[in-house]
Parts: structure tokens; C-alpha cells; sequence
């Protein structure tokens, strides 16, 4: 073999084996009955691409016998035939990644199918006995090889690779993408279900549960297609706990499966952000699509229809996304606990049992829920429905003998361990046997009955009160409550009124200035009433009933430093202290003046919010860091009071006289009060989870300012407005007559520029309704939409959109992001098609042009919505107009690989060669996608392929339907675009199929020109760099010594890029050693990327390598009189294995040791 033969045909089967053990992690996932065939192979391929490496590395360029080259080129037919087998096709575009499913649009385009989406329909092309064959025929070719380097234990190097960790490694790797992190954090919630979950792991007891995990349901849930299972059980039965047992087994499970993914949630009444259903679905959408190397289609397209993430996605979009997500994987456990946790009173638990029948009713075979809560009669007759499905839908109770022993085991912990821990045995067993006789399966029950007894301190007294301790949770609350000190009475009721509806938890220094604010005095506070310590009020609300739980603060926004203080926030002890407080079980009794009724509640806690406002806004306080020490409740009231409203207008209540007069001093523009609620909710949106106390204001580092009334304040209407509470707006309205709704202030904040508009952000049609017949003007212009009619067209509100457009709403008016209120709609695609006909039938004109894609057709076509736009056509749109992203809506419909799309715009006249936009035609735009129907479609409609303009100069230099144009008249050597010519296309993208073909037809490798010079320099900055293009493009006539002005030549390109390999090639076949002054300027290149650069570490790793060889040719050029880069570099390999053999010498032998 020569010496060109003998590197790049070792080089030549590497890149094979990698090629292969790609493909066949591809069938992995799609081929599952032959998992164990293709692991095999995955290990004979891979082993085989470890030997040659290593022969590569020993030899050094060296002939190789005749044997075994002969081997070589036995194996390299082998593998490629293997690789011709296994061929999937080529995915280019990264727009769209997403597995195949029933739910797929039926105008997806082939060309949209992405990797994933291919790999479920892939069928295993070998039989077990052809795979036998194979490997056989694979192992002669290692053990001949393996003599070229004296290795004769093969299986050891085959046992290295395991297909499933490589797999798990990709969608670690994906995880880097900058979109994909960006659309995590889009879909990701405020708040991360783990806190609950570790909490109840704290509480679990070793060995508890395991009868669930034994149970044969719980067995048959784990495997059964479609499979779900309700795990119901009373008030303090430990069903969270429980919960959290599964998830931790079934995480065990899936540990190592990368095609498995678990993901839970915990509603709880301790947080309304864990009751809230969008930040559920969120959530889950988010975990599973973390465990994906893909980026599904529907995930990208609702990301996109966000702006990018701006909008959160409702819940639609949410079920669609979490569909995609699932599809294609083998088993995807949800997990949902306390669904009783999720409140009655605003239909969210009803929306949430709908979205769970959606989700069951989608009959996917990989799916298995789990679901917990108490048996309550809405959501026993909700999964009634389920009970006909035999052995998909299963419900265990938790009680009898399994809760009982758990109930044991708890106890006998427990027993042993703080004060219980010195008392007499003999003492310990009576309590764990009477407890446990009495605990009726209530794991709560008991743990206040032993928090009653480890109070007592003498055997006769706790004997004693063994017999009369309270026998349920009602009693036990009962005696709680009745021993509360009756000169803080009022105060614990006000305490536990703010903890069982407050829209958060509540600090223990808010709940303190809580518990002794009254609305009804003027003023509302006085400070000797305060507590001198907020933790004082531990003492007054009993241990039974609440419980403080620390916070670390967040790093502190003024200076970085982390505060050393935690941050208490008071929960009620369990979610039945809250059921019991808001029942009707606590009778006419002395504990009746605690009961809680949500209506009066909430008006009482609104007032408390209004007048505490009024009163810290007239003490004219400094905005500086301490304000939030002199007024504790001051964040929690200026950003829940409209909470606590909704509440309230949702059940139908009215403004009281005193909430009424209170608000009528409140809203008022310029006002103390309201300049402070306006100036503290700026101040909030810099709030960090963790708390009031990091609250830095923006402006009080250098000075403190006085609260002063500001031209950029927003009126109160329009923030009222914005909130979309119908009630408050009329009193404000009827306060302030001669506000002109029409010409507001300018705020900072663009989106609310007038009250119509602010007023979509609410959804509240009613609130639209009151400012139109207040007479403001619908049309009226500004902001990120533009109008209010784009704004209603953004939120896909077609009643809203209908209101304003009989109000004298102009649909033809322009601005805003998106032009017109058509274009908007248009771009949310077919699910607003009723909205796009009624701007039509009002006058709405389809051709004006402007905003982010031109005109109302090309955003229909963006996104392959072929109904919008036939509707648009139909009602007389140009296709032909130019403008946009994309110049026409026949290049947007090309570029979405729509065929139907592209015909319809084709057959009403739509011209294929109009030039412009993103990819210069709607030729162009279809050879990007690699769609070789639509281009098919438009050569026969008459587009040129030799038109040059856009980013890659001619259709052709998209290198995927080379054939396709080539056989239509297409030059190879066309020049143009950044690439300069279509073979450096093919060579920068790493495509040897293709550059082969162009090759063929006389494409010549030496052009100059484009991004990178010539068609050598484009492979060497090809990312995949595939080795055989060298050899191909040498045979084709490249010159290796051709110097480009810009990027030097091939060899120093390859140097550049830490292509150890292609240097090699490059110089074995001739090419000119660097000299000393390209060789540093080289060498300090790569270290300050090696500074500075965020590549990974085999990036950097390979950079390291090229500066040490890089380093000794310099030195051997200032010392040697004749030196030769070759040689350099097989002196440098030499030295280099040797030091890795050392390393793994000394590794060995510290093992050994």
C-alpha cells in the first residue's frame, strides 16, 4: 500500500465503525425486539474502531503488511456493507426534532420527521443468524489485526462500550444547546416539586411502604401498557410518603434506561404555586424533554409563537407539548400526589381531573400514572369512568393490615429516639401497643399523640393520659384550640385565618405585623401593639396546629454576600388542620369563634390589605434597604391584595362599604398611598423566591429618596385594569370621570400603554366591556402589540376580538411586532381560523405589508398552515408580494417543507425564481430543508436552479438534492453565496456522498473563493471532519499546497482546528511543512481559545495535543538544520503513547496496591 492508501485506509474504516455504531444507536431506539443483537454489534464495531486506533497509533504511518491490509480492506467491506444496510437518512435542518405520533399534523412535511421521529418506524434489517455471521466474520478481522499490535484478549476491549450509557451520554451532551436551555427555562415553573419530595423522604421510615411496592397491583402498574393507579386514603395516612417510596423505586429502575423517564409532582395546600395546574404541566413537560436528545416539533412551535418565550404557554399548547414529549419513549411514569391538595373553589381541581382524562384518554402504551389522594366524592366519581378498563385503571386503599404494621414500625422509631429515648421499656410497648390499636390507620394521629406525651414527665401522668388521649383528629384539634391563652384568641384567629387562604406562606415577622393590623381603626396600627419579637407568636399558635419552616435566604442583590440569617415562613402542621378550620365540624361549641368561612375571610384579609397600604404610604417612607424592616407586611400586601379580590368576585361577592371607602383612598392617581404601591410593586418584580428580607431597591445604594409622584407612573386604572378585576375598575372609573383613557402616561413597561390593552393581559372580557362603554378608543396605538385588537388577536380571544371590532376596532391598522391583527393570527395557525375569517368579513386586507413576516399570507405559510392559507387566498392575497423574512410566502412554505402549501401558493400563481429573502429562492429554501419533494414540485413549475442570491449563492451549494439539480442543468461550478462554490458546501458539511457526485460531474476541487477559500480548507473546518473526503478530493485533482489569502493552507487549517489526523494525511501525501512564523501564530491562537473558549473538554483535549506537537516543531525548526514536520510528528506520537502506556502503568499498579 502506498503511504496515502495505508493512513486513510485505517482512518477510512474508523470513520465507518463511527458511522455504523451511530446507526445503530438510532435502531436501538426504534428496533426493540433486537436491543440484544444490536448491542452485540454495537460492542464488535466499536471494539474494532478501539484496535484501529491503536494500530494507528503503533505504526505511525508505517506500511502494514500485506496480510493485513488485506484484512483492512476485508473488514472496511464488511462494515460498509453493514453501513448501507443500516442507512437512515440524513437530517440537516435543526428545526425540527420530534418523535412520530398519532397526533401529528396531517400537512407535516416528510422532510419535518426528525431523527427520533425515524428511528419509531425503523425495522431491524438482520436476522439472529446473519447477526451471528457478521460478528463473526468482525471478531477474524480484530484477532487478525490485533496480531499487527501484539494484542490477543480481545473481549476486553469489546466490553468498554455499552450502547445504552453512550445513549444516556448524547442527551447529557444535548443538554449544552443554548435553545434548548432557553426552552426549559421557558417551560420550567418558579417552583420544582423536589422540595416536597425530599421532605417526605426525610419523614419516611426505612422499610415502610415496601408493601406497596410488593403489591401485585403496584407490580402490574410498573409494566402493563397504559396503566394507572389511584392510591386513596384518609387525612394523615401517609399517602404522600408512600408516594414518595414509589418514586424513589421506580427511579431505581429507570436508572439506566435512557428511554425511561420519571417525573412527579406534589400538590400542596402550603403553597397556591404547587395547587396551580399550568405550573404542573410545566413541570412534567420540562422533565421528560430534559431526558430527550431531540427537540420536538410542537415544543419548538409553541416556543416560537411565545415570541421566543415571552408568553407562558396555556394549557392547550401544555397538553399538546407533553404528548410530543412522551411519544417514543418506552415508558414514561407520571406521578400526581394530593390531588385533593388542588382547591374546589376556583375549578381548578375539576380542570385538573379534565386534563387527566386527557392525558390517560390518549392510550399511550408507554404511559403509566399514578395518582394520590383522599377518596373524595368529586374525584372518586371522576376516575369512576376508569373502573370499566380492566387491568389498565387500579385503585388500592390504604389501610388494613399493611398501614398498621407501618404504623409499628413508625412507632418503635419513634420511641427510640429523643425524649422517649431513656423511658422504661415496659412503658414503650403499652404506648406502641395502645397507639397503634387506635391509629385507624392515621400515621398524623399519632404523631400528635406522641408529641402530647414526650411533654409529661412522670410515668403515672403519662400512663394516665394514655387513656384519654383524643381518639381523632377533630378531638385532638378540638383540645389544641381550647388551649390557646384567651387574651391572644383573637389574635390566633387573625394568624390562622392569613395561613389557611393567604396567597403564600407568610414570614414569621408578616404574620407577627398581621396578627395586629385592624382595618376598622384609624389608623389601622399602632405601634405598642406590635410584637417585640416576631417569634413570639410560636408561643401563641399552638405546635399542633402550625409549624416554622426555614428558608435560607437567596445571595443578596445589593452586594452578593449571602445573608446568615434563615428566613421562617408558618404553614399549618398538615392539610387536615386547614380541611378541619374551614369545616363545619367545629360545632357550636367554645371552639366555633375559630371556624374560618372563605368569603368573609377574604374580605377581611383585603381590607387588612388596602389599609395597611393607606397607612405606610401617609408615614411618607424612604424607599431604601430598611423599608421592608419597618413595614413587614408591606410586600405580601401590595402584591396579594388583587388576589384575595378574585377570589371574591369568582364567588360572586361585591364590594362591602368598608373595602369600598377603602379603595376610593387608595386609587387615587398621585396619592401617598398610591405612588407607594406603585413604586413597591416595581420594587417587587425584583423579589427572589426566598423572600421579603433580599429585596434590594434599585435606587437606594448611593442615596435615600422620598416617594415623589413621577410623569411615568402608571394610572390606577390602567394597572387595575391590567389585573382585570371588573368590580374595583368601576369604582375607579366612577372616582375619576375625567380620566382620559385614550391618551395615558408612558411607562416603563411597554405592554401596558393604555387600559384597553392592559386589560388582555387580565382575559376578563367584562373588563374590556367597562372601559368600551366608558368610551375608551379601541383604536388607539403603542406598545408590543400595537392595538387592542392584536392584542386580543394574540391571546386568541375571538369574543373579545368580536366585541372590539363592533366598537369601530380598525383591523387595517399597522404597528407592533406583528404588523396587523391578520398577521398575528394567521402566525397562531389554524386553532384562530375563525378569528382570521371574521377580521376578513370586517375588512381586514390580506395584502397589506410590514411586521415580523411581511404579509398575513407568508405568516400562514411560516408555519405550514395550508387552511389559513387557502382562507387568505380565497379572499384575494398576492403571493407574489415581497417582503419579510422569508421574501415570499412561497420561500416561507418552502422553507416549512410544506408540499401542499408550496402547490396551493404554486396553482394560484405564486412565481418560483422571485429573488429575495432569507435564502434567495423558494429553490433555495427547499434544498435548506432537505425537501426533495418540494423542489421536485417546483423544477417542474419552472425554477431555475442556477439563479445565485441568498446565503449559499445557487440551490445547488445545498448540497442534499445535488442529484435532483444536476440532472436539471445545475453547474458545479457555479460561484457565489458565503461558500463560494457547491463542493465546498458539501465539504464543509461533511457529506462525501455528495462532494463524490459532484466530483463526478466535473465540479473542480481548487475554485477559490467563498468562506473558507477552497473545498480542502471547507473540509478541514468541517465539525465532523470525515477523514475519506482527503483521499476523494485528492483523486478529484486538489492541489494539498493551494494557499487561500484568507485561510492559509489545508495543513495549517488542520493545525488550527487540532486535526491530528488530517495532519498526518496532509503530510504523508506532501504537503509543505508551516513555517516558524505561522507555527507560533498558531500555537498562540489555541491558547487563548484553550483561556477563553467554552468548547468542551475532547475539544480542548485535541487542542492541547496539536500545541504540544505544534510546540516541538518549532523547536525542532530553530535547532534542526533540515527539518521535517513529519517526522516531527511520528517522534511526538512515539513520546506520547509511551507517556500514556506510563500512565496506565502507574494506574494499574496503584490499583493493584
Amino acid at each position: 500500500m502506498d503511504p496515502l492508501s495505508t493512513t486513510a485506509g485505517v482512518f477510512a474504516v474508523i470513520q465507518l465503525t463511527v458511522s455504523v455504531g451511530s446507526a445503530l444507536k438510532a435502531y436501538y431506539e426504534g428496533a426493540r425486539d433486537a436491543r440484544n443483537d444490536i448491542q452485540k454489534l454495537y460492542e464488535s464495531i466499536n471494539g474494532l474502531n478501539s484496535l484501529l486506533k491503536r494500530i494507528q497509533d503503533v505504526n505511525r504511518g508505517d506500511h502494514l503488511s500485506d496480510d493485513t491490509s488485506g484484512v483492512l480492506s476485508q473488514a472496511q467491506s464488511e462494515i460498509a456493507l453493514l453501513e448501507k444496510k443500516l442507512k437512515i437518512p440524513t437530517l440537516t435542518d435543526n428545526k425540527s426534532r420530534t418523535p412520530c405520533h398519532p397526533s401529528r399534523p396531517k400537512h407535516a412535511p416528510e422532510n419535518k420527521r426528525t431523527l427520533w421521529e425515524k428511528t419509531q418506524s425503523l425495522t431491524w434489517p438482520f436476522s439472529k443468524k446473519e447477526v451471528g455471521k457478521i460478528l463473526e466474520t468482525l471478531d477474524r478481522c480484530k484477532s487478525s489485526l490485533g496480531l499487527e499490535i501484539g494484542i490477543e484478549q480481545l473481549s476486553t476491549i469489546n466490553a468498554q462500550f455499552d450502547i445504552i450509557a453512550d445513549i444516556r451520554s448524547e442527551i447529557v451532551s444535548a443538554g449544552d444547546d443554548e435553545l434548548r436551555k432557553q426552552i426549559i427555562s421557558w417551560l420550567e415553573p418558579g417552583v420544582h416539586p423536589s422540595e416536597e419530595h425530599n421532605l417526605a423522604r426525610e419523614r419516611h421510615e426505612e422499610t415502610t411502604g415496601s408493601w406497596l411496592i410488593d403489591s401485585n397491583e403496584c407490580k402490574s402498574w410498573l409494566v402493563d401498557d397504559n396503566s394507572f393507579l389511584w392510591l386513596n386514603g384518609g387525612a394523615g395516612a401517609g399517602k404522600s410518603i408512600l408516594c414518595s417510596t414509589v418514586i424513589d423505586h421506580v427511579q431505581g429502575r429507570c436508572k439506566n434506561d435512557p428511554f425511561a423517564v420519571v417525573v412527579y409532582w406534589y400538590f400542596t395546600f402550603a403553597n397556591t404555586e404547587k395547587q396551580n395546574i399550568h405550573n404542573c404541566l410545566r413541570s412534567l413537560v420540562a422533565g421528560i424533554y430534559r431526558n430527550r436528545r431531540d427537540t420536538p416539533i410542537a415544543v419548538r412551535e409553541e416556543y416560537e409563537r411565545s415570541n421566543s418565550g415571552q408568553h407562558i404557554p396555556n394549557r392547550k399548547s401544555l397538553l399538546l407539548m407533553l404528548q410530543e414529549v412522551m411519544a417514543g419513549l418506552d415508558s414514561v411514569y407520571l406521578v400526581l400526589d394530593a390531588l385533593d391538595e388542588c382547591p374546589k373553589s376556583d375549578d381548578s381541581r375539576c380542570s385538573l381531573l379534565d386534563c387527566i382524562h386527557d392525558i390517560f384518554g390518549w392510550e399511550l402504551a408507554q404511559l403509566h400514572i399514578l395518582a394520590t389522594s383522599r377518596s373524595e366524592v368529586d374525584i372518586s366519581e371522576s376516575f369512576d369512568s376508569f373502573l370499566h378498563q380492566s387491568g389498565r385503571f387500579q385503585a388500592i386503599s390504604v389501610q388494613g393490615i399493611h398501614v398498621e404494621r407501618d404504623i409499628k414500625k413508625y412507632l418503635g422509631h419513634r420511641l427510640e429516639a429523643g425524649a422517649f429515648r431513656t423511658w422504661k421499656p415496659p412503658l414503650k410497648r403499652d404506648i406502641e401497643t395502645k397507639l397503634a390499636s387506635q391509629a385507624d390507620g392515621m400515621f398524623r394521629l399519632v404523631a400528635l399523640q406522641l408529641d402530647a406525651l414526650s411533654k409529661l414527665k412522670t410515668e403515672s401522668r403519662i400512663r394516665t393520659a394514655i387513656a384519654q388521649l383524643p381518639k381523632t383528629l377533630d378531638t385532638f384539634y378540638d383540645r389544641i384550640l381550647l388551649d390557646i391563652d384567651e387574651e391572644y384568641q383573637e389574635h390566633a384567629f387573625r394568624a390562622l385565618q392569613f395561613i389557611a387562604l393567604a396567597s403564600r406562606p407568610l414570614s414569621l415577622d408578616e404574620l407577627a405585623e398581621a396578627m395586629v393590623v385592624q382595618p376598622e381603626n384609624e389608623p389601622c396600627l399602632v405601634e405598642e401593639d406590635r410584637f417585640m419579637r416576631s417569634s413570639d407568636i410560636l408561643g401563641i399558635l399552638p405546635s399542633g396546629l402550625v409549624t416554622g419552616i426555614g428558608n435560607p435566604v437567596a445571595p443578596d442583590l445589593w452586594d452578593g454576600e449571602i445573608d446568615s440569617y434563615w428566613a421562617k415562613s408558618v404553614q399549618f402542621a398538615h392539610f387536615s388542620v386547614k380541611e378541619y378550620l374551614l369545616s363545619e365540624r367545629l360545632g357550636k361549641g367554645p371552639t366555633l369563634r375559630y371556624a374560618i368561612q372563605e368569603i368573609p375571610a377574604h374580605y377581611a384579609i383585603a381590607r387588612m390589605c388596602f389599609a395597611y397600604l393607606i397607612y405606610a404610604g401617609n408615614q411618607r417612607p424612604r424607599l431604601t434597604y430598611e423599608l421592608y424592616d419597618r413595614f413587614p407586611l408591606l410586600n405580601y400586601v401590595a402584591r396579594s391584595w388583587s388576589y384575595h379580590l378574585y377570589h371574591l368576585e369568582s364567588l360572586g361577592q361585591k364590594f362591602d362599604e368598608c373595602l369600598q371607602k377603602l379603595a376610593i383612598r387608595l386609587f387615587v392617581y398621585d396619592s401617598l398611598p398610591w405612588r407607594l404601591l406603585r413604586s413597591t410593586i416595581d420594587i417587587s418584580k425584583l423579589e427572589p423566591p426566598n423572600g421579603p428580607k433580599s429585596i434590594i431597591v434599585p435606587y437606594a445604594r448611593s442615596t435615600s429618596r422620598q416617594i415623589r409622584g413621577s410623569p411615568h407612573q402608571l394610572q390606577p386604572v390602567t394597572w387595575v385594569s391590567r389585573l382585570g378585576l371588573r368590580d374595583l375598575l368601576g369604582i375607579v372609573l366612577g372616582q375619576q370621570p375625567s380620566v382620559d383613557l385614550n391618551i395615558p402616561p408612558i411607562d416603563i413597561d411597554k405592554n401596558f400603554v393604555s387600559p384597553l390593552v392592559a386589560a388582555f393581559y387580565s382575559g376578563n372580557v367584562e373588563v374590556v366591556e367597562v372601559l368600551l362603554n366608558a368610551e375608551a378608543d379601541p383604536n388607539v396605538q403603542g406598545g408590543h402589540h400595537g392595538t387592542a385588537l392584536q392584542a386580543a388577536c394574540v391571546f386568541g380571544a375571538i369574543d373579545v376580538a368580536s366585541l372590539l371590532l363592533e366598537k369601530g376596532a380598525d383591523p387595517n391598522i399597522q404597528g407592533g411586532r406583528y404588523g396587523t391583527a391578520l398577521q398575528v393570527t394567521c402566525a397562531r395557525g389554524a386553532r384562530d381560523i375563525d378569528i382570521a375569517s371574521l377580521l376578513l368579513d370586517k375588512g381586514a386586507d390580506p395584502n397589506i405589508q410590514g411586521g415580523r413576516f411581511g404579509t398575513a399570507l407568508q405568516a400562514a405559510c411560516v408555519y405550514c398552515e395550508i387552511d389559513i392559507a387557502s382562507l387568505l387566498l380565497d379572499k384575494g392575497a398576492d403571493p407574489n408580494i415581497q417582503g419579510g423574512h422569508y421574501g415570499t410566502a412561497l420561500q416561507a412554505a418552502c422553507d416549512c417543507g410544506s408540499i401542499d402549501v408550496a402547490s396551493l401558493l404554486l396553482d394560484k400563481g405564486a412565481d418560483p425564481n422571485i429573488q429575495g429573502g432569507q435564502h434567495g429562492t423558494a429553490l433555495q429554501a427547499a434544498c435548506v430543508c432537505c425537501s426533495i419533494d418540494v423542489a421536485r414540485l417546483l423544477l417542474d413549475k419552472g425554477a431555475d436552479p442556477n439563479i445565485q442570491g441568498g446565503s449559499f449563492g445557487t440551490a445547488l451549494q445545498v448540497a442534499y438534492v445535488a442529484r435532483l439539480l444536476l440532472e436539471n442543468g445545475a453547474d458545479p461550478n457555479i460561484q457565489g453565496g458565503s461558500f463560494g462554490t457547491p463542493l465546498q458546501v458539501a465539504c464543509d458539511c461533511g457529506s462525501i456522498d455528495v462532494a463524490s457526485l459532484l466530483l463526478d460531474k466535473g465540479a473542480d476541487p481548487n475554485i477559490q473563493g467563498g468562506r473558507y477559500g477552497n473545498a480542502l480548507l471547507a473540509m478541514c473546518h468541517c465539525p465532523s471532519r470525515n477523514i475519506d473526503m482527503i483521499p476523494l478530493l485528492l483523486r478529484g485533482g486538489a492541489d494539498v499546497n493551494l494557499h487561500s489569502p484568507t485561510h492559509g493552507s489545508a495543513l495549517g487549517a488542520a493545525c488550527s482546528s487540532g486535526w491530528m489526523g488530517g495532519v498526518e494525511v496532509f503530510l504523508e501525501v506532501g504537503a509543505h511543512s508551516l513555517d516558524s512564523g505561522i507555527s507560533k501564530s498558531i500555537c498562540q491562537d489555541l491558547l487563548e481559545r484553550l483561556e477563553n473558549d467554552e468548547h468542551g473538554p475532547q475539544v480542548k483535549s485535541e487542542w492541547r495535543c496539536m500545541l504540544s506537537f505544534l510546540e516541538d516543531w518549532v523547536a525542532m525548526q530553530e535547532s534542526d538544520e533540515q527539518p521535517d514536520m513529519l517526522v516531527c510528528l511520528r517522534n511526538w506520537k512515539a513520546r506520547h503513547s509511551s507517556d500514556e502506556e506510563e500512565d496506565r502503568g502507574a494506574t494499574t499498579d496503584i490499583d493493584s496496591k
